[in-house]
């Protein structure tokens, strides 16, 4: 008896225990189920430009907190005590049915692209569904999810996925240059800065549990991480906000005034070859301009006359010239040619001049003369031509920092006389702006030819931690006398040539017009011919600072040539670089000692922290003014306040004025500007 009932007992101990271990098991299996280990990434780092006056930082694109918002119109687990569960709905019925209509007024007011009837039935056909994973928003605020958060009836059937919006404190501003998102096979990709820079920006991985409340649908657990990410590296641009401007202004005012098709500026430091400013404008409805095409570094064109000076500086570094040879002008015809070459507007009886004459004049005649006499006596001597061509113009893709398709420069045959004669003034080849202005800016650089760049340090934990130094194409793009002569011929066409609109400025401008046809093959009639208008060079051109470049596309104002289009954009901008220069070394001498290496950007960080620090020590609203939206954003909405702001730059003023009480909630307003007296 004692026997069996000890067997009766171990029997019943073994069950239980099964029952419980499978019951664990299941359970077990269960959470698996609904909740896994996923991945996510930190926010992406932030893209600056530095402020040489100040040492400052200015945002140029940053994150904000947004919330793809889910609600919980199902039934589920209410309450668990123990092992005791209670199911039913997550939003009581009762309460369900009695604030409904409260509930659609409020989504109505915070997401209107749903009125209040829509929204009423929008929630019950999908609570009729039991739809534990009901979308309300896409990327709403971090402000519009809190608001709905605190609405009782929902409090607890409301959740989020945290998603981070990129944001652009001067809203369309070097945009392309900087970076725009669009859809690469379903995944949101950048381009631009960006996009060069995406793995730097982005940082590390991490990992945290998540919860299934719908097929496919997941959301964090808690705030818990086992494996915390690390924040994306920040990026410091070369781009200078305020000469940006000036270069957008200049180029959508010639743009509007001349109804032109598309245009292109970019500015570049002559020593380093950072890009200061780089606009790009297209036409999409009638005087309406957008940034749509980064025309810059991404589309190719024939230079017109501004290409004269790589054929220049091939004919004279190899010595089969000089700049007092004889050239005719005016027009002529050349045996084995299907039409004759004429100048642009020929005036007068045709004449001989020097080349150096010639080129600031622009003849076509002249350079092609002198072409023809020295390369076209041959299939082989013309093809020759090219060849040698390419040993001063590297036709070889830049490959900048920048993530734009930048195509292929490309030169053609010079087999036919025809093409002969044309690439000897800038047709039958093809190049973008940038890589002419490259080549300018190597002349501008005694003969030291740089790649352009947009990035100039990285930094992490607000300290740089990496600084680009200039990258060479060419060490020496010609013989010391040859860029001699080259740079004397680009500051005679300013004083007495093509580009003398220029001449008046007291620093000095060396450079070169061109104007090409767009639509030159055909039968097209000269008056229904389209032009290019373009002008490259440097400043000042005895000690070249800035290299620059304005191409402007299809003008339908009348004026068509370089030299009375594009120069005075050139000029535009360099008086008033020069001008903002000035300026800032003024108040660089007033404010001794002054430092604007963007190595010194952890002393005015340290500033800054001090700065900030105080303010949230006072409890009451500081005076941002002054401040970048940055840390006025992070220091206010620390206090409490919801901030809002307009315009971009440093804060000017602000709604709540400084030392008032900080009232939790409240919304203060900001508003922005660059202008010189921030």
């Amino acid at each position: 008896m004692v026997t069996i009932i000890i067997c009766f007992g171990v029997i019943f101990f073994k069950a239980l225990s099964l029952k419980t271990s499978s019951r664990a098991l299941f359970e077990t299996i269960e959470n698996k189920r609904i909740i896994a280990e996923h991945s996510f990434r930190a926010p992406s780092g932030d893209i600056y430009s530095f402020d040489n006056t100040t040492g400052e930082l200015l945002l140029l694109a940053t994150n904000q907190r947004c919330y793809d918002i889910y609600m919980d119109l199902g039934q589920g687990v209410i309450s668990a005590k123990g092992s005791k569960r209670q199911t039913g709905w997550i939003i009581d019925e009762k309460k369900w049915k009695t604030q409904l209509d409260s509930l659609s007024i409020k989504l109505a007011n915070l997401f209107p692209e749903r009125n209040k009837n829509q929204w009423k039935q929008y929630l019950q056909t999908n609570r009729n569904k039991k739809n534990r994973g009901t979308l309300i928003a896409k990327m709403a605020s971090e402000d519009k999810y809190k608001e709905l958060k605190s609405y009782k009836l929902v409090r607890h059937a409301i959740f989020g996925e945290l998603k981070y919006k990129r944001i652009y404190p001067y809203g369309d501003m070097a945009r392309r240059t900087i970076g725009i998102e669009y859809i690469d096979n379903g995944e949101p990709k950048r381009n631009g800065i960006d996009g060069y820079y995406a793995e730097r920006l982005q940082g590390s991985v991490g990992k945290r549990l998540e919860r299934k409340i719908a097929p496919g649908l997941w959301i964090p657990i808690n705030d818990t991480m086992s494996i915390r990410p690390k924040n994306g590296d920040d990026i410091i641009t070369t781009i200078d906000v305020p000469l940006q401007e000036l270069a957008q202004n200049a180029l959508r005012k010639c743009l509007d005034s001349n109804d032109a098709r598309q245009g292109t500026v970019i500015l570049m430091e002559t020593k380093t070859g950072y890009v200061k400013a780089l606009a790009s404008y297209t036409r999409k409805d009638e005087h309406e301009y957008y940034e749509d095409l980064n025309v810059a570094v991404g589309s190719t064109f024939e230079p017109g006359s501004t290409y004269k000076i790589v054929t220049a500086m091939m004919l004279l570094d190899k010595g089969l010239c000089d700049t007092a040879i004889m050239v005719p002008t005016g027009m002529k015809e050349f045996n084995g040619a299907s039409k004759p070459i004429y100048d642009v507007n020929k005036k007068g009886a045709d004449k001989q001049v020097s080349l150096a004459r010639s080129l600031e004049i622009s003849s076509n005649v002249a350079i092609s003369s002198l072409v023809y006499d020295l390369f076209g006596r041959d299939i082989h001597s013309r093809q020759q031509f090219a060849r040698e061509l390419q040993e001063y113009f590297p036709y070889k893709k830049l490959e900048c920092d920048i993530k734009v398709h930048e195509p292929q420069p490309k030169i053609g045959s010079s087999k036919y006389v025809d093409d002969m004669l044309r690439m000897s003034f800038g047709y039958v080849t093809s190049i973008t702006p940038l890589q002419l202005l490259a080549f300018y800016n190597g002349i501008a650089n005694n003969g030291v030819m740089l790649k352009p760049k947009f990035v100039k340090s990285v930094m992490r934990d607000k300290k740089i931690i990496q600084n680009f130094a200039p990258d060479t194409i060419k060490r020496q793009m010609c013989k010391p006398a040859t860029l001699s002569q080259i740079q004397n011929i680009l500051k005679g066409v300013v004083k007495h040539g093509t580009g003398r609109r220029l001449s008046s400025a007291s620093y000095g401008i060396a450079g070169k017009s061109g104007t090409a046809e767009v639509n030159y093959t055909g039968t097209v009639k000269s008056r229904d011919r389209l032009h290019r208008a373009s002008f490259v060079g440097y400043f000042p051109a005895d000690n070249p600072q800035y290299s620059c470049i304005v191409v402007i596309c299809e003008p339908k104002g009348g004026v068509t040539h370089g030299g009375d289009l594009a120069a005075p954009v050139f000029r535009e901008i360099s008086d008033r670089v020069m001008g903002v220069n000035a300026q800032k070394t003024e108040l660089t001498k007033a404010n001794k000692p002054k430092q604007t290496e963007v190595v010194d950007v952890a002393l005015a960080k340290d500033q800054r922290k001090m700065q900030i620090s105080k303010a949230l020590d006072t409890k009451t609203t500081p005076n941002v003014k002054g401040w970048n939206i940055k840390d006025a954003v992070y220091v206010l909405q620390k206090l409490g306040y919801k901030v809002k702001f307009e315009g971009y730059g440093k804060v000017t003023s602000q709604s709540i004025a400084p030392k008032t009480e900080v009232k939790q909630g409240s919304v203060i307003k900001l508003t922005l500007s660059h202008g010189k007296d921030n």
